[in-house]
C-alpha cells in the first residue's frame, strides 16, 4: 500500500483533495457493505455543522487508532470530514453505492 496516498495535502482549504474523497469513498463503500447506510445518515445529518469539531475529536484518538495496521487512511478521513463539505460528500457518496447496489438486483 502506498502510505503517502494517505497524508492530507492542505487542511485548512475548504475544498476536498482527491485522496480525502478516496478515503470517504471507501468509508462509503464499508459502510454499504455491512448495511449501516441508514443508521449511518442518520447519524451524520445532523453533525453536518459540527464537522470541524467531529474531526477534532478523530485527531485525539487518531494515535491510538494508528497503531493498527492498515490505519493509515484515518488522517484523510479526519481531514475530509472536517471539511465544510465533507460529511455531505460521504452522505452523497453511501446514497450512490445503495443506489447502484438496489439496480443489480
Amino acid at each position: 500500500m502506498n502510505d503517502e496516498l494517505f497524508i492530507p495535502e492542505n487542511e485548512l482549504t475548504d475544498k476536498l483533495t482527491d485522496k480525502e474523497k478516496e478515503a470517504l469513498t471507501k468509508v462509503a463503500q464499508w459502510i454499504v457493505k455491512k448495511k449501516l447506510t441508514a443508521i449511518a445518515i442518520m447519524f451524520l445529518e445532523p453533525m453536518k455543522p459540527v464537522g470541524f469539531v467531529s474531526s477534532q475529536a478523530f485527531l485525539f484518538v487518531e494515535p491510538f487508532i494508528r497503531i493498527l495496521p492498515g490505519t493509515l487512511i484515518t488522517s484523510c478521513i479526519r481531514s475530509g470530514i472536517g471539511k465544510r463539505d465533507g460529511i455531505e460528500y460521504l452522505i452523497s457518496e453511501m446514497e450512490r453505492f445503495e443506489k447502484e447496489k438496489g439496480e443489480k438486483k
